[in-house]
């Protein structure tokens, strides 16, 4: 019989055994208690997307671009999965640093440049979508962004965090514009939020009138159930992205989801 693809279905399985989560260590990734094994992506369903996220537990390095060389081996434990887009934590490359965080004038750039074009030149030899959080600037003005990296290694927009912490602004950087922009990509729109955001409902709300099906959430801390929160509030499925602590995959049941995701429906992690 011919398969109906909905867009229900599409999500769901975004989310569940297609969906992926990618932690710490070589480890499998597994959705509830189920074990995940590599399928190619010509054997995938037209909208069958595979999500890699990273933590950064546990991951320390001398400088910047020491840290840079980590997270890239890091992300090579999930090439063999061929995901369709990685998720990365915020502004990773300047934390958990021996040398301690850099000014933010003297790492923001504009993409793809120094900081960012490791991570172009790895989407484009394995063809997957990247969201790259570091810091951007423009006309003088310093942002904590999400830079989203296409298929081809070249940059297909960036998100900057509408709701910067008051030490972030302390640093210089600067709150991004209040409308957040969604992206169009091979396999669905997307968009992110940023850390702090999770403590407003303004920008998620944007997203999913947007049209935004997936939602991006590169954070310093885990969150908790505020993630499962906000992906069963708008709708649409939730990635996060953690320096610490847990990186999940959260999925749009109609029911609320349980306090306790682990093992469930609710939500793809590790």
């Amino acid at each position: 019989m011919k398969r109906i693809i909905t867009r229900r279905n599409f999500l769901h399985k975004t989310s569940l055994g297609l969906g992926l989560v990618v932690l710490a260590g070589a480890r499998k990734g597994s959705a509830g208690d189920r074990q995940i094994e590599p399928r190619p992506r010509d054997d995938r369903l037209p909208r069958e997307v595979w999500i890699a996220t990273i933590s950064q537990n546990q991951m320390e390095a001398k400088d910047f671009q020491e840290m840079i060389k980590k997270m890239l081996s890091r992300m090579e434990q999930v090439v063999s999965y061929q995901p369709d887009i990685i998720c990365l934590p915020e502004v990773f490359p300047f934390v958990n640093l021996s040398s301690g965080r850099p000014e933010v004038s003297q790492v923001a750039e504009v993409p793809i440049a120094d900081i960012s074009k490791p991570f172009a030149q790895f989407a484009r030899k394995y063809h997957c979508y990247i969201v790259c959080p570091i810091y951007t600037k423009e006309n003088g003005r310093y942002y904590n962004a999400a830079v989203f990296i296409d298929s081809q290694g070249e940059l297909l927009g960036e998100y900057r965090k509408i709701h910067p912490t008051i030490e972030e602004m302390d640093k210089g950087v600067t709150p991004g514009p209040i409308e957040p922009p969604v992206f169009k990509t091979a396999f669905g729109i997307v968009g992110a939020q940023i850390c702090f955001d999770i403590e407003w409902y303004d920008g998620w709300q944007k997203l999913r009138k947007a049209g935004a099906e997936i939602v991006f959430w590169p954070s310093a801390f885990a969150g908790g159930s505020m993630v499962n929160t906000k992906a069963w509030q708008n709708k649409y499925v939730v990635v996060s992205s953690t320096r610490k602590d847990t990186s999940k995959i959260c999925d749009i049941p109609a029911k609320k989801l349980p306090a306790r995701a682990a093992g469930t429906t609710g939500c793809a992690r590790r």
